[in-house]
């Protein structure tokens, strides 16, 4: 297996179309293929971004994400344990890196 980091130009919300980004970036792919595209460039690209202060703070949008959720101070790991679409996933997937 041969894995290759595609560079591309920093993805902002201007970028509204992940296929156009695809098309510019990605070259002619040989037969079974596999492309992986990071979560943070998808939820870019479909509009997921969220200023936390417009829902009462990341443990306000991780409360309105999570199917289920256990609060970061209930936690021995002081992170927020939460189910979403049947997974346990810490803070509801909710990313901060990178943020700006």
């Amino acid at each position: 297996m041969k894995v290759s980091p595609i560079k591309t130009h920093k993805i902002t919300r201007q970028d509204t179309d992940i296929l156009v980004i695809l098309d510019a970036y990605v070259p002619t792919l040989k037969e079974q293929t596999v492309v992986a595209v990071t979560s943070k460039i998808v939820s870019i690209c479909e509009g997921r971004i969220v200023n936390d202060s417009s829902v009462g703070g990341k443990e306000g949008l991780v409360a309105k994400e999570a199917e289920y959720f256990l609060p970061p101070q209930e936690s021995k790991y002081n992170v927020s344990l939460t189910i979403k679409g049947g997974l346990l996933v810490p803070t509801a997937g909710i990313d901060e890196s990178n943020i700006d």
